[in-house]
C-alpha cells in the first residue's frame, strides 16, 4: 500500500519546477543511484517528502529540473542530501500511515544548493485550506497502467480535493483518516498516484500561484474505485516545517 500517476499524460518541461526525484544507494557504496520516490524543493536549501521514504542506511541525492530519468538533461540539477529530519510523530501502521512528512537539508555550494531557473523553482507553501472539489495536479516517475516498475518520463495528472467526511466514510477509508492527511482522486478510480510517486507534490493553483497542498502518502492499489490517493495534509505541518527550517516565507 505504500509507495503510491496512474491515468496521467507526460509533463512538459518547466510545468513542475518544485518537482524532484529523490535518488538512493547504501550508505558509502559505489552504486548507481536509483529513484524511489518524489520530493519538493520549499527553499533554496530544503525539500519535503514522505517520511515512508526514507531510510538513514541510504545515501540521498536529488535531481531537480529533469523529466526523463533515462537520460542526462541539459536543464537538470543533481544535488546531495545533507541530512534528513522525520517527523517525530511518523507512524505506519498495517492499514495507514501517519504524519508522513520528512524535511531534506541539501548540501550547498556558495551558500546555495539549488539555482532558480525556469526549470527549477520552489513552490509556495499554503496559507489557506482550499474548499472540496478543488481541481489539482499531481506529477511524479510512478508506476503507471503500461508500467509497474514505474515511468522514466515524468507524469501528470488532475485530481479533486475529496471531503474528509467522504474519506472518511466506511466504504472508502473509515476511521484510518485523521488530520495529518486527506484524500483526492475520483471516487470511480482511474486516476491516482501509485508507486514510486510517494513523497511527490499535490499543488492547487490559486490566482496564479501554486500551492502545495499535499505530499504522496499513501492508498489502496492504484487508480481503485472508491479508494482515491491519500495525501498528507501540508497545512498541518507548516509550523513544525518552520521549526525546523528556521522559517521558510
Amino acid at each position: 500500500m505504500l509507495n503510491r500517476i496512474y491515468g496521467g499524460v507526460k509533463a512538459i518541461p518547466g510545468a513542475h519546477p518544485w518537482q524532484a526525484s529523490l535518488q538512493v544507494r547504501l550508505k558509502g557504496s559505489n552504486q548507481d543511484f536509483r529513484h524511489i520516490c518524489g520530493a519538493v524543493l520549499i527553499q533554496s536549501c530544503w525539500m519535503l517528502t514522505a517520511a515512508h521514504c526514507i531510510n538513514q542506511n541510504n545515501d540521498m541525492q536529488v535531481i531537480l529540473g529533469g523529466l526523463d530519468l533515462g537520460k542526462e538533461e541539459s536543464f537538470e540539477q543533481t544535488v546531495a542530501v545533507q541530512m534528513v529530519i522525520v517527523h517525530e510523530g511518523y507512524k505506519e501502521t498495517s492499514s495507514a500511515v501517519y504524519n508522513d512528512i520528512a524535511l531534506l537539508k541539501l548540501k550547498s555550494t556558495d551558500g546555495k544548493c539549488t539555482v532558480e531557473s525556469q526549470y527549477v523553482k520552489a513552490v509556495c507553501l499554503p496559507n489557506t485550506t482550499l474548499p472540496d472539489g478543488t481541481e489539482c495536479n499531481i506529477a511524479g516517475w510512478g508506476a503507471t497502467p503500461d508500467s509497474e516498475f514505474g515511468s522514466s518520463q515524468l507524469m501528470d495528472a488532475e485530481v479533486l480535493l475529496i471531503s474528509q467526511d467522504r474519506c472518511s466514510d466506511k466504504s472508502v477509508y473509515g476511521k484510518k483518516v485523521d488530520d495529518s492527511m486527506f484524500c483526492a482522486g475520483y471516487l470511480q478510480g482511474g486516476i491516482d498516484s501509485c508507486q514510486g510517486d510517494s513523497g511527490g507534490p499535490l499543488t492547487c493553483e490559486k490566482e496564479g500561484t501554486h500551492y502545495l497542498y499535499g505530499l504522496v502518502s499513501w492508498g489502496d492499489s492504484c487508480g481503485k474505485a472508491n479508494k482515491p490517493g491519500v495525501y498528507t495534509n501540508v497545512i498541518n505541518f507548516l509550523a513544525w516545517i518552520a521549526s525546523k527550517t528556521g522559517g521558510i516565507s
